[in-house]
């Protein structure tokens, strides 16, 4: 499914809904599927019970950068101090 993504012509993948099913309703991110889309190549929004700075930071640590501009106009540390 990883690869299913970029495959079908998706230019970022969310994780908003991940792990959500009948049965459950995580409390936590889905931090191994951010780590997994990342290596994949995908772009990822990260979303979904980033409830702390720590969550929202080990996201970040597998974010992918093209050329030297990270996150539009803000550099990481900006983006996380306003998370």
């Amino acid at each position: 499914m990883l690869s299913s993504a970029g495959s079908w012509g998706a230019e970022i993948v969310g994780t908003t809904l991940s792990g959500y099913t009948a049965e459950e309703t995580p409390d936590e991110p889905d931090l191994a599927l951010v780590q997994c889309l990342s290596a994949a190549g995908c772009r990822v929004i990260a979303e979904g019970r980033y409830n702390t700075p720590a969550q929202a930071a080990e996201a970040m640590r597998w974010r992918r950068v093209g050329g030297d501009r990270r996150l539009g106009d803000y550099p990481p540390g900006a983006y996380l101090r306003l998370v």
